[in-house]
């Protein structure tokens, strides 16, 4: 297993949500806000058991899946460890992050939600477009298409441009979160959908011609 202190980290911080959970519980009324849009505006809501306690726990299982994938990766030995350690830490810092939003709209406490989402996607859009580009092909990290994984020539030209357009999709979301409005939600979904889109797209234009 590739750096076991981070992975344990990263799973130790999958237990803060229970202790936010435990700590307002009591105080929490029985239906909690989950599911927002951009706006801000609550679409879904669940008991706060579930939502406290279920949904942390699915994400531990899920967590736990991940690693498992990871150290057990044909091809682990090709993995960037960069990017073996960010993938680590994406899903307990979200789950922390949407666990605080649901305890303050629970509150009646009203936080910019698209510019919290953006922040934190355009934080991993540039790491990740940072890193990329050095990543060789695996089966459970990076830019995985069938194109990308069919060839080391396809793979190493997608993660070039896929460098290039999280980078540059990463700075525009923390300009969005800046200088935008919450409820402008076209803007923040191109900005998030478009670097994410474009790299697939252009492994398979390219790909063709290795197959």
């Amino acid at each position: 297993m590739k750096n076991k202190k981070l992975v344990i980290i990263s799973v130790l911080l999958l237990i803060i949500p229970f202790i936010i959970g435990f700590v307002y519980y009591d105080r929490l009324p029985e239906m909690v806000p989950t599911s927002f849009d951009f706006s801000g505006n609550v679409r879904e809501y669940q008991s706060k058991f579930k939502a406290l306690f279920l949904t942390p726990f699915i994400m531990v299982i899920v967590q736990g899946f991940l690693i498992f994938m990871l150290n057990n990766d044909p091809r682990k030995k090709f993995q960037s460890s960069k990017l073996y350690n960010i993938s680590l830490f994406i899903i307990p810092v979200l789950e922390i992050i949407l666990t605080s939003i649901t305890i303050m709209y629970a509150f009646n406490n009203k936080i910019n939600i698209a510019r919290i989402l953006s922040i934190f996607i355009g934080i991993m859009y540039l790491v990740m477009g940072n890193f990329l580009p050095k990543a060789r092909r695996n089966y459970t990290m990076g830019i995985r298409t069938p194109w990308t994984l069919n060839s080391d020539v396809v793979w190493d030209k997608t993660h070039r441009v896929g460098g290039y357009t999280f980078v540059v999709g990463g700075i525009l979301l923390l300009i969005a979160a800046l200088f935008f409005r919450a409820d402008n939600n076209v803007i923040f979904f191109i900005l998030i959908f478009i670097p994410a889109i474009i790299p697939p797209i252009y492994s398979y234009l390219i790909g063709r011609n290795y197959m």
